[in-house]
């Protein structure tokens, strides 16, 4: 993993306070009068639809390989130190299925970590599709892909373990937290947990991060209406409400479109925020569904605060070619200005830098450096 240390030893936090398994993080510390700078990217919802589980299939390895689908934005999750994105899907096992109550291929996860994604957050209207079984066997084959996560959890432990996920990159201490408005109408008796959208629950975990002496608190929402372009009240309220309690920082996704990303002055702070990021990767078709964005952030620490310093945002579609067999592929490309795709795919850019450019505070579209093949502020 990038650079992150997961701090997860519950006998020294009791004792002790947050820290780190791992003593390497003890280098990591920002010196008086130094200042640190780390940069994480934020993607949306990975979809796997029954055809994408069968575009995956390879009858070489007998198995599902997803190298070819993230290969042209690994560079992008790359780039960041850490990268997040929402597990919009259960790893029940096979059968698998998808919509309305979705089970996909564990080779999925492997090729997220492959492409350079470090965290996954799980809590969303479809975390609860396959029940108990779906939530427990998705744990598993995160953890076992070596994975961060967070917004779905096994018992009240791993509650306490995993939210929020605490991590210490490059010296700066940031706490993620993950909420979903709601799992579809099904409800699961305790254990296992997700976090749904309470501003009861909100507060005691920002209150936690905070006893922890966490740098930064990021809440990542599954909220909204969708294919709605434009937050409603529900968001409004909730982004609020972070930032009354001091984040600086709140990412949404669930809407399957890309809503307004804005940075703008509210009381003495500079605030950042995405209402939603969009699809990563679905096979969906409908108007504004056939790509998503990622959202960079810098985040600098100084001795005397922490801040989003820069915000970005790159757009990504989902290009799907058939060959003469009728076999599907599925491709997420990065959308660079200047560079044509396809048709779909120049509409999709041009439709969605119309309405992220255009609103008020607007966020802008990070630069790609072509000579040097990479992305810029």
């Amino acid at each position: 993993m990038k650079s992150i240390t997961l701090l997860i030893s519950l006998a020294i936090i009791f004792l002790f306070g947050r820290t780190s398994l791992n003593d390497s993080s003890v280098s990591e510390k920002v010196q008086e009068g130094d200042t640190s700078k780390v940069t994480i990217l934020f993607s949306g919802d990975v979809m796997q639809h029954i055809p994408q589980v069968t575009a995956a299939w390879d009858d070489l390895c007998k198995c599902y390989v997803y190298s070819g689908c993230f290969a042209e934005i690994s560079r992008l999750f790359n780039t960041a130190d850490v990268a997040v994105i929402n597990l919009e899907t259960t790893l029940a096992g096979e059968p698998y299925s998808g919509y309305p109550q979705f089970s996909s291929p564990d080779e999925i996860v492997w090729g997220l970590k492959n492409a350079g994604i470090d965290v996954l957050a799980t809590s969303n209207n479809h975390s609860c599709d396959k029940g108990r079984k779906g939530i427990y066997r998705t744990i598993e084959i995160i953890d076992s892909a070596g994975l961060e996560r967070t917004g779905t959890f096994r018992d009240s432990s791993d509650v306490k373990i995993h939210n929020p996920l605490f991590m210490s990159v490059k010296g700066i201490k940031i706490a993620l937290l993950n909420y979903t408005y709601g799992t579809n109408g099904i409800s699961l008796e305790k254990p296992p947990y997700v976090n749904y959208m309470d501003s009861a629950k909100i507060k005691n975990d920002f209150a936690k991060a905070k006893e922890y002496n966490a740098d930064i608190i990021i809440p990542f929402f599954h909220w909204g209406i969708e294919y709605q372009r434009v937050p409603n009240e529900q968001q409004k309220n909730f982004a609020n409400l972070c930032f009354d309690l001091g984040t600086r920082l709140v990412v949404g996704s669930h809407p399957h479109v890309i809503q307004p990303a804005q940075r703008y002055l509210r009381g003495n702070d500079t605030v950042t925020i995405a209402w939603s990021l969009g699809n990563f990767v679905s096979n969906q078709r409908q108007l504004h569904t056939d790509g998503g964005m990622s959202l960079m952030i810098e985040i600098t620490k100084t001795p005397s605060e922490t801040y989003v310093s820069k915000a970005a945002y790159i757009l990504h579609y989902v290009n799907i070619e058939t060959d003469s067999s009728g076999r599907k592929t599925y491709t997420v490309i990065p959308l660079i200005k200047g560079k044509v795709l396809n048709d779909k795919a120049n509409s999709f850019a041009q439709n969605t830098r119309e309405l992220l450019d255009s609103c008020v505070n607007a966020i802008g579209e990070m630069k790609y450096d072509t000579l040097a093949e990479k992305w810029v502020w």
